[in-house]
């Protein structure tokens, strides 16, 4: 890890771990470390976030076309048209096939093991 020697000016080491403590080295793993896990939580933050939108953008789609049956089941059923209604709940039964598919498509992959 080197993000620069921020302190040079008051210690005028070049490498200033090489005289460190056991103690200072433990907790410049540790700082390390959390870093690391920051940086993997990040990552599983943007993975969830782009599930969202795709779930989002699924559910508006699935939303549109049950509003869009819902209007032609009400049209065929003041016609008394079977054929139509049968049309129609078919539709709806394909509408389903379709939500089944949005928790795949929207589960975020796994986190990484830290």
């Amino acid at each position: 890890m080197n993000r620069g020697i921020f302190g040079y000016h008051y210690h005028r080491d070049r490498n200033p771990w090489d005289g460190a403590s056991p103690r200072e080295l433990e907790l410049r793993a540790m700082y390390e470390a959390l870093l690391e896990q920051g940086e993997k939580i990040m990552s599983a933050l943007d993975n969830l976030n782009a599930s969202e939108t795709r779930l989002e953008t699924i559910a508006t789609a699935i939303l549109a076309d049950i509003q869009t049956l819902s209007d032609e089941l009400a049209a065929a059923n003041s016609a008394n048209q079977d054929p139509a209604i049968q049309a129609v709940a078919d539709k709806l039964n394909a509408l389903g096939d379709k939500l089944s598919a949005v928790v795949p498509a929207a589960t975020p992959p796994a986190p990484p093991t830290p």
